[in-house]
């Protein structure tokens, strides 16, 4: 894979992050001091932006929810911060 940037391997993941640090630099140029990002990817020095990954639209089944528990736990472990559907989960009134 390539891109005018270069080979895939040096700059495929170098998206996500530009994304998000321009997107910061964009906000605090108007005037914004706290800005947090909610993404659907997570890197390596990505609270740097203030990026909170956001697992997207999850299905309301046993299974999704066995996925999402596991998925929060690995960014727990990454000392990332995680933002999900849990809300959907609760009791219906």
């Amino acid at each position: 894979m390539a891109f005018r940037a270069g080979p895939g391997s040096e700059v495929a993941n170098v998206s996500p992050r530009e994304n998000a640090r321009t997107s910061v630099e964009g906000m605090r140029d108007t005037g914004e001091e706290e800005v947090v990002l909610l993404c659907r990817s997570a890197w390596a020095g990505s609270q740097r932006y203030g990026a909170a990954v956001w697992s997207g639209d999850v299905d309301v089944t046993w299974r999704s929810l066995a996925q999402q528990v596991r998925a929060g736990l690995n960014m727990a472990m990454s000392a990332d911060s995680v933002v999900d559907d849990r809300h959907r989960w609760l009791p219906r009134r």
